[in-house]
């Protein structure tokens, strides 16, 4: 679908996302000390999250920022549960920079409180894009 004048919602969410991205990268790879330990490891996953929900809601148009949400809260959570599953084929997706930025590589039971907070900030995100 094109980006027309009567779409400016999902015209929003392209410019987000393509901010998104070098922003979560910055924050995960290349914040100095000592906001780098708390960056790489928590508030890359909020980012992811957000990246996420914005995703979801731009090719789902339909679905509420509610389901987007949830849905990535989920499947997050559900990736984090398997990186306690090591057969060969998933350690060699993770052994690639890709795999590593999507399937993360070590189990924190401490991520599932990061994923709940930026799925509540991808949330409230989605609804201020929304009006307009």
């Amino acid at each position: 679908m094109l980006i027309t004048r009567a779409n400016p919602e999902r015209h929003r969410l392209i410019i987000h996302l393509l901010v998104l991205i070098p922003v979560g990268l910055a924050v995960k790879y290349a914040l100095p000390e000592p906001l780098a330990g708390w960056g790489m490891r928590y508030g890359a996953a909020i980012l992811y999250e957000i990246f996420w929900i914005l995703m979801l809601r731009l090719i789902f148009a339909g679905w509420s920022p509610l389901r987007c949400a949830v849905t990535v809260f989920f499947a997050t959570s559900l990736l984090e549960m398997l990186q306690l599953w090591h057969p060969f084929w998933l350690e060699g997706l993770r052994s690639h920079f890709l795999g590593r930025v999507l399937l993360g590589t070590s189990f924190d039971p401490v991520d599932f409180v990061y994923y709940f907070v930026g799925s509540a900030a991808g949330f409230g995100y989605v609804r201020r894009l929304m009006k307009p």
